[in-house]
C-alpha cells in the first residue's frame, strides 16, 4: 500500500512567497495548490480535496481572517485545518480571532523546517 497523498494549499498575496513555500512543499511529497487571495482559497477549499491549508492573513480581496471564518463556518469545510502565516504585529492585533480559528499560528518570515513540522503534525 501506497503511502498517503496529503493535500495542501498554501495562500498569499506575495508571489515569491507563495511559490517558493509550494514548491519546498512539493519537494518533500506534499501536493500543493495555490491561490492568491482569500477569496480564491475559500472557494478553492470547497471545490478541491484539500487536507490543510496555509494561508497568509494579509490579503487583497478577502484576507486571511474573513477566509478562515467563511471556511469555518461553511460544512464542506468546517473541519478543514487551516495555518495562519502572518507578520507578528498582523497577529499580535487579531490574536483572540486567530486562535479560534487557526490550527496553528507561524510568524513571517517563518522557518520552513518549523513550518515542515506543523505541516506532519496536522496532517499525520
Amino acid at each position: 500500500m501506497g503511502a498517503k497523498v496529503v493535500h495542501l494549499m498554501v495562500v498569499d498575496d506575495e508571489p515569491m512567497i507563495r511559490e517558493l513555500c509550494a514548491d519546498m512543499l512539493v519537494g518533500e511529497g506534499y501536493n500543493v495548490i495555490t491561490a492568491s487571495n482569500g477569496r480564491e482559497a475559500v472557494d478553492l477549499a470547497i471545490s478541491r480535496r484539500i487536507d490543510l491549508v496555509l494561508m497568509d492573513l494579509m490579503m487583497p480581496v478577502l484576507d486571511g481572517l474573513t477566509a478562515c471564518k467563511m471556511m469555518h463556518e461553511d460544512s464542506r469545510t468546517r473541519n478543514l485545518p487551516v495555518v495562519i502565516m502572518s507578520a507578528a504585529g498582523n497577529v499580535r492585533e487579531r490574536m483572540r480571532e486567530v486562535q479560534c480559528l487557526a490550527a496553528a499560528i507561524l510568524p513571517k518570515p517563518f522557518d520552513f523546517d518549523e513550518l515542515l513540522q506543523t505541516v506532519r503534525h496536522l496532517t499525520a
